[in-house]
Formats: structure tokens, sequence, C-alpha cells
């Protein structure tokens, strides 16, 4: 289900003067769009967009691809079409702005769709992570290299980092940045 949100309705997003609000100071991350790879510098220039499957009337609502895009107002090209493209056939796209789904709120509503609407678990569990754990969205790109290094304890490649393995991993990034240039 999407949500429009105005600045009377709720915190986190656009004020009656157009001004959206700097991520939470004690926010750990900031985000960078799954669809252009480019940070997204306040909460409310980003959404956290999935996909809705269409199902038979009276079935239980289905959800997937769980993915954080830039608001259409923000893309950095300023066309929308870069970070959105049509959803699959028989398929919408439900979004919900990034500064509702920080912290616990955010939890409870990823929660909430994986109980109500059909959302795989590991997804849901990939997100929290990316929302709450200290250093995650910079560690995450860089999962393989710390298992061919064996710097993971566990190895898990499924998206789901314990934070003392993002410390670890956080130690190496810049060495891994300076290998993947040409």
């Amino acid at each position: 289900m999407s949500h429009l949100h105005t600045p009377a309705n709720g915190p986190g997003g656009v004020d009656r003067d157009g001004y959206l609000p700097p991520w939470p100071v004690d926010y750990p991350n900031v985000l960078t769009c799954d669809a252009c790879g480019v940070p997204i510098e306040r909460p409310g220039q980003g959404m956290l967009r999935w996909l809705s499957h269409a199902v038979p009337t009276g079935s239980p609502p289905r959800r997937s691809r769980l993915t954080v895009v830039h608001h259409a107002s923000y893309t950095p090209s300023g066309r929308h079409a870069d970070c959105y493209v049509p959803p699959p056939a028989d398929c919408s796209w439900g979004d919900e702005h990034l500064a509702y789904v920080c912290g616990a709120e955010g939890v409870c509503r990823l929660l909430k769709m994986v109980n109500c609407d059909g959302l795989p678990f590991l997804e849901a569990a990939v997100m929290i992570h990316r929302l709450l754990v200290p250093g995650y969205e910079q560690a995450r790109r860089y999962e393989r290299q710390a298992a061919a290094e064996a710097l993971l304890d566990a190895a898990p490649l499924d998206g789901l980092l314990r934070p003392q393995d993002v410390r670890e991993m956080l130690l190496h990034v810049d060495r891994w940045e300076e290998e993947m240039e040409p």
C-alpha cells in the first residue's frame, strides 16, 4: 500500500517551507540508490520501493523486490526515468518515503509487510540491516571480497552481515576500492 504524506500528517517529510530534514544525527547510514548508485542525501529525497503483485480477488497481497531509490524529484540527472523503471506485467510499484521507515517505525512497517503482505523475510531482514546497522550500507558492497579473504566468521553471503563483520570490513574498504579502480 502506498501512502501520501503531507507536512501535516507525519514527521520527517517536507515541512511547510519545502525543507527536507537531514538524516537524524544518530542515524547510522546514508543510503545509496539501488537504481543509480548515487547516495541519497536526505531521507525526504529517497523512497523505499517494492513490487505489489497482482493476486486473485480474496487472496492475500504479495510483495517483493524491496529497494531504495531516489524520489522522482531528486534523481541525480533530474530525469525521473533514471531511478524508476516500469514494473513487470501484472505488478505495480508501491513506495514509502525513507523518512517514514527509518528507526523503530520502519522496522515495524517492514515486519508488517512480511506478516500481512507476503514480503519475503530475507528481503525485509536485509533492508532492516541497511536502515539500522552502522556502516552496513558501505560494507555490503564488499561482502564477496570479505568472504574471499576469510574476514567473515560465518561467510553467509545472504546479505545478513553481523555488526562485528561490518566493523571489520570497514577497515578494508579503502583498499578494496583502490583495487577496483581501473
